[in-house]
């Protein structure tokens, strides 16, 4: 069922773009001493995740929906409330200074979202070819939209001197 797996891709998609942004915090746990905090939560939440997929099937159809709808959902505020501020106090730089970051990723996220359904509405996809086609520059375009959004002018101009110097030594 394509609908369900573009549904669940959604889902299982959302912790990792604020997840993404702090992976690296998860050593600053380490090097500040700060692990304690960060298991205790993590504990807390699997503890939530299992109690509230375990209601959700009992009392509602949501089947895998709740599964994965809960632990992105949990994942999600875990990161927001939780991983970022804790990762921007071990820097020192105050517990919200992870968030614009964030957000970003998640406009980003809804964006690619909006515009991919779009696409989705517009082209059938009834071979191979098109879904490969339409796919590739799908993704291509999104990664300029995400570059544009998330990357600052000397990452993206970074970025762009270092995918000539990887394509002309190619050539």
């Amino acid at each position: 069922d394509v609908d369900s797996i573009y549904i669940l891709s959604i889902l299982v998609a959302m912790p990792l773009f604020s997840g993404g942004i702090l992976s690296s915090a998860n050593y600053l746990y380490t090097v500040a001493d700060k692990v304690k905090w960060q298991a205790i939560i993590l504990l807390i939440t699997g503890v939530m995740n299992v109690v509230i997929v375990f209601i959700l099937l009992k009392t509602t159809n949501l089947g895998m929906y709740a599964i994965v709808g809960v632990s992105a959902t949990i994942g999600l505020i875990r990161n927001i409330f939780f991983n970022g501020p804790l990762g921007s106090h071990c820097t020192n730089h105050g517990y919200t200074a992870l968030w614009p970051d964030m957000f970003k990723s998640y406009g980003c996220l809804i964006g690619c979202i909006v515009l991919c359904s779009m696409i989705n509405q517009l082209v059938e996809l009834d071979s191979w070819v098109k879904l490969i086609v339409v796919g590739g520059s799908s993704s291509l375009s999104m990664t300029f939209l995400i570059s544009f959004v998330l990357l600052s002018r000397e990452q993206r101009r970074f970025l762009s001197a270092t995918i000539v110097k990887m394509v002309s030594r190619k050539s």
